[in-house]
């Protein structure tokens, strides 16, 4: 994949109906800007890339997709969980109440390899 098919991927989860998809962003929301419940945000804190004969042979990141909600939304959980499915990414999931911030964070932890 390419950041930007995961960008697309992330964008385009649609929520049905009137409700059109979820907004994503790498890393953060510009100040004052950050959208109505749910939304992702979606990071890549580290790589394990493959090494051979002295090159990154492939480029292996890890991805962080992160679900706020203002209530415990496990429907909306459910349609990442089928888009991860859909594009074949295994993940590990956990859920939160961040209590400073008065919302859910469902976490969604996976790999993926890049592509130039």
């Amino acid at each position: 994949m390419t950041y930007q098919e995961i960008y697309t991927m992330l964008s385009t989860i649609d929520r049905g109906g009137s409700l059109g998809n979820i907004p994503a962003v790498m890393t953060a929301w510009p100040i004052g800007s950050v959208p109505d419940f749910p939304y992702i945000v979606f990071t890549y804190p580290e790589n394990d890339d493959i090494i051979a004969d002295n090159y990154n042979y492939v480029k292996r990141v890890q991805l962080n997709i992160e679900l706020y909600t203002d209530n415990f939304d496990p429907d909306t959980a459910k349609l990442i969980e089928d888009t991860l499915d859909a594009h074949r990414l295994s993940y590990q999931k956990t859920t939160e109440w961040l209590e400073s911030e008065k919302m859910y964070e469902t976490l969604f932890i996976t790999e993926v390899l890049l592509n130039a």
